[in-house]
């Protein structure tokens, strides 16, 4: 499986026995008595189908064309929840029953308060560890929300419009981080990135609060600043990256 940008995603790839069970199934079809030869496959194989719809809610409808499709969906190494209410995406995380992924993409279309987008950070820290995160948030008034730490992200996005975010209490770290983007959000750049002891590439989309921007890194190589016009020439003239 391909990313847009061509390279290959990370954990695109369930590993072998990510399922409930690697035997196959026979499954009787509804018409005929004829045999389900897809509903016959193993639960590793079927899985890997679910993956490549990515869509949480079409995964789930599956569980209609057979039994045998029924809950594997919490099985799946990549979840993505994309234009789903915010109760009905926490009520599916709480459901997960992997306890680590390869993949997590939120994006919740309506209005959050504070607490429902850190509840939601701190699930995706805790309990689903991801290796790439994507999530997209909005809120119609500013919220202030502490950034949980990621232990095996090595990719992470952020869009959440009106937060004012801060780095993970102390001790929290982004070890293995290589790629931060972030977009529409209020932060502390240098706080955040000191925490990040690999991060190769970062992206700062749009982040209108940011008045200029410090790093202290030995590792950052790429760096994308998007904005509008003159605050952007204004944002790069307060550019510093200090290599240690």
């Amino acid at each position: 499986m391909e990313s847009p940008s061509g390279r290959r995603r990370l954990g695109a790839q369930p590993p072998s026995g990510a399922g409930r069970n690697c035997r196959p199934r026979p499954c009787q079809g509804g018409d005929g008595g004829e045999v389900d030869r897809i509903s016959g496959l193993n639960d590793d194989l079927l899985i890997q189908v679910l993956v490549r719809l990515r869509c949480a809610g079409a995964a789930v409808r599956t569980g209609v064309l057979s039994r045998r499709w029924r809950g594997l969906w919490r099985y799946l190494p990549e979840h993505y929840f994309r234009g789903i209410a915010y109760d009905a995406v926490k009520a599916a995380l709480a459901q997960i029953a992997l306890p680590k992924l390869f993949l997590l993409d939120i994006d919740i279309p309506s209005s959050l308060s504070a607490e429902a987008a850190a509840s939601l950070l701190r699930t995706a820290a805790r309990y689903l560890d991801p290796v790439e995160l994507s999530i997209k948030l909005y809120s119609a008034n500013p919220i202030g929300i502490q950034m949980p730490s990621f232990a095996r992200a090595r990719s992470i996005r952020l869009n959440v419009n009106q937060l004012h975010q801060t780095p993970p209490a102390r001790g929290g770290e982004f070890p293995v981080l290589e790629r931060l983007s972030i977009t529409n959000c209020r932060f502390d750049a240098g706080a955040l990135i000191s925490r990040c002891p690999r991060l190769r590439v970062l992206e700062l989309i749009c982040c209108r609060a940011l008045d200029t921007i410090t790093v202290h890194s030995a590792t950052v190589e790429e760096l994308l600043v998007t904005g509008e016009g003159r605050r952007l020439r204004d944002l790069l003239a307060g550019w510093t990256l200090i290599k240690q």
